[in-house]
């Protein structure tokens, strides 16, 4: 084993282990979901962390986990294990304008742990929302009405836009009464 790597990289099958740039592992991963239709795929990094990602069947999202087979034991351990989880979400950037959502909580089981990311659609600010449009409130994003406006944001546009046909209707009957000589 190597000085350079954690015995849970060295332990793992060669097809199971990831030597490359994590952009790339990303991509590779991202990839790789589409042929096995919801299982998880992942990689070991010689870090010891494990990256998998899948694609939920509910809502077509990628998931992606990052774990270590030990959970931090101490304060500065966490710090170093946030600071990996940031750093591979930094390069998790597989898809423009598409970001990520940290689930609730972590996961611990067996004296590891993990965290769950989900994809977020690019104007989505959390699952399932958005920010309106026309003010800073965040709403329920509807895919199907791909509506981005709040209720009092959305009356204000139909009565806007409401007020607008009728003027453009009130300034055709002048124009045609002028054409007429004012008998329309």
């Amino acid at each position: 084993m190597s000085d350079a790597t954690h015995p849970d990289f060295e332990q793992a099958p060669e097809g199971l282990r990831w030597t490359g740039a994590l952009r790339d592992l990303f991509v590779a991963l991202s990839a790789e979901t589409y042929t096995v239709r919801g299982a998880w795929v992942g990689r070991v990094l010689p870090c010891g962390a494990w990256v998998q990602m899948r694609i939920r069947p509910e809502d077509f999202r990628h998931e992606m986990r990052i774990c270590r087979r030990e959970a931090p034991a101490d304060d500065a351990a966490r710090a170093k294990w946030d600071q990996e989880c940031a750093t591979f979400l930094q390069h998790a950037q597989h898809r423009p304008h598409f970001g990520w959502h940290q689930e609730d909580g972590e996961v611990e089981a067996r004296g590891g742990i993990a965290r769950l990311y989900l994809e977020l659609f690019p104007t989505e600010v959390a699952p399932g929302k958005v920010t309106c449009t026309d003010c800073p409130a965040v709403i329920d994003f509807d895919p199907v009405s791909h509506q981005t406006r709040c209720t009092p944001c959305a009356r204000r546009a139909d009565l806007e836009e409401i007020k607008a046909k009728i003027g453009h209707r009130v300034e055709r009957e002048n124009t045609a009464r002028e054409a007429y000589g004012g008998h329309a």
